[in-house]
């Protein structure tokens, strides 16, 4: 007879251990890549992420699809997505792990009538009070990097995150 809370003890433990052997992210990937560990295993380099993508910021590098946003931002339109098929971009959840920080660059003063970065957020994660640096809601942020690329004395870092 088998000792089921056994089992589900060891299960457990189990499933925490391989959650605290997992690589940290240290680039950006696309949207719906799965965690680094399978994405490293699955990602094959091919490069019909990079060929699709209608905003060309997916690049390949080491083997691997990561994100180059330099000059544009994600979208999330899930083309990268569609012509995946080894299974490394198929989360079903579209982010691309990446939040934004405001900088000192920013004027607080000056924040409210410029809004560049608020006006230009997909998902409306950007607030700004009168005289306060704009706040970012980092659980409604998708990482897409529209707020950096549109705001106009680049007071935007973008610093990837572990998870949500």
């Amino acid at each position: 007879m088998v000792d089921v809370q056994r089992r589900q003890f060891f299960s457990h433990f189990l499933q925490q251990a391989k959650k605290a052997n997992s690589t940290p992210r240290t680039v950006p990937r696309p949207p719906t890549a799965v965690s680094e560990d399978e994405f490293i295993e699955r990602c094959d380099g091919c490069g019909l992420c990079a060929e699709h993508c209608p905003n060309h910021i997916i690049t390949i590098a080491n083997d691997l699809a990561q994100l180059d946003l330099e000059l544009s931002s994600c979208s999330h339109c899930s083309q990268c997505k569609i012509v995946c098929s080894t299974g490394a971009l198929n989360s079903p959840v579209s982010d691309c792990l990446l939040r934004p920080t405001v900088t000192s660059t920013c004027n607080p003063h000056m924040a409210m009538y410029c809004a560049e970065c608020r006006d230009s957020c997909p998902t409306l994660a950007i607030t700004i009070e009168p005289n306060q640096p704009p706040s970012i809601d980092a659980v409604r942020c998708n990482g897409c990097n529209l707020c950096r690329t549109q705001c106009p004395t680049s007071a935007i870092e973008m610093s990837i995150v572990q998870k949500l």
